[in-house]
């Protein structure tokens, strides 16, 4: 009886630490609606974002974690120490999947008409234009797959933005940036 209180407050614990987080990165993309987002896509008016994988990756992760926490308080084992380990794990894989879930649904860069307005979780929704662009980097990185390739944009104001080659619209906004920013704050831009 003592075996089972001592793997209900191990997995209560884990619990707290899965879902705490979860609801505060909840309650910050509900907060953080981004604005001017459409569908029809312009060259002066398009939203960046993650494809529709991304999301359903996240999904799948926190998922598979849940599974992996569920057939760990239904199995009759008594908790040892390697069992907090586990479910460490457990929740720190439940952790990035939902950083990824979140980070799909409301990691948005909205491009309307000269003005940028990114929106991420967690972190503060700032706007520029180009005029408030202070250099502007295109890094490119050679991996087994295939390139993975990111823009990086820092503002006068110190705010700092990236994107990748995954997300949609990349190509847009790199031309955009190519045209709308001097040459002299552009690196490795060809």
């Amino acid at each position: 009886m003592v075996m089972v209180a001592v793997k209900l407050k191990m997995v209560a614990i884990a619990l707290v630490f899965c879902f705490v987080p979860l609801i505060a990165l909840l309650i910050d993309s509900v907060i953080k609606k981004p604005e001017n987002v459409r569908k029809s896509i312009a060259d002066e008016h398009f939203t960046v974002e993650y494809p529709k994988y991304v999301f359903w990756v996240g999904v799948l992760d926190c998922m598979a974690a849940l599974v992996v926490f569920l057939v760990f308080v239904v199995n009759g084992e008594t908790p040892v120490r390697a069992h907090a380990y586990m479910l460490s794990g457990i929740v720190l894989f439940f952790w990035f999947g939902t950083y990824i879930l979140i980070e799909a649904r409301t990691g948005k860069t909205v491009v309307y008409y000269g003005l940028i307005t990114v929106y991420r979780p967690m972190r503060k929704i700032f706007s520029f234009t180009f005029s408030d662009v202070v250099s502007s980097k295109r890094k490119s990185k050679k991996l087994y797959y295939g390139t993975d390739e990111r823009i990086v944009v820092i503002t006068k104001s110190g705010m700092k933005m990236s994107i990748g080659n995954i997300e949609t619209q990349y190509e847009r906004f790199c031309r955009l940036i190519k045209t709308n920013v001097p040459n002299e704050l552009l690196t490795g831009f060809d």
